[in-house]
């Protein structure tokens, strides 16, 4: 009998930001499907260096990012919906691939990455601008 590989999936996401913080603890304590891993990178840390990856930090500040095992990168809506194939609820985000919906939810999705909440000891950090 032949054995599915096993994929792996790291995902990139900004820990100074509470929303996106309280996420990734619910996906930590999700199952994920069988022959999945996905391991968490706080891109907000000071240790996080994006040029590691080929990118920049405005690029992982400004949409979620995921890169399977083989180098493939997954963004924003994307790699969302990826997320919630490999917990098992893909079926909850399949709509957001639907045509009509697809160009909706990923509008929201840039609003929500633009306006999304952060601590105050990311601005500087992350480059982002301060708040006066």
């Amino acid at each position: 009998m032949h054995k599915r590989q096993q994929s792996s999936f790291w995902l990139f996401y900004d820990g100074a930001c509470p929303l996106c913080e309280k996420e990734v603890q619910w996906l930590k304590r999700r199952k994920t499907k069988a022959n999945h891993t996905l391991h968490f990178i706080d891109i907000s840390q000071p240790s996080f260096n994006a040029k590691e990856y080929g990118k920049s930090m405005e690029d992982f500040m400004g949409e979620l990012h995921l890169r399977s095992a083989d180098g493939e990168w997954l963004k924003a809506m994307e790699a969302t919906r990826m997320i919630y194939r490999i917990i098992g609820l893909g079926w909850l985000m399949a709509p957001t691939g639907w045509p009509g919906l697809r160009a909706l939810t990923d509008m929201a999705y840039r609003v929500f990455a633009r306006y999304r909440p952060r601590k105050k000891s990311c601005t500087e950090r992350c480059g982002l601008p301060s708040e006066k």
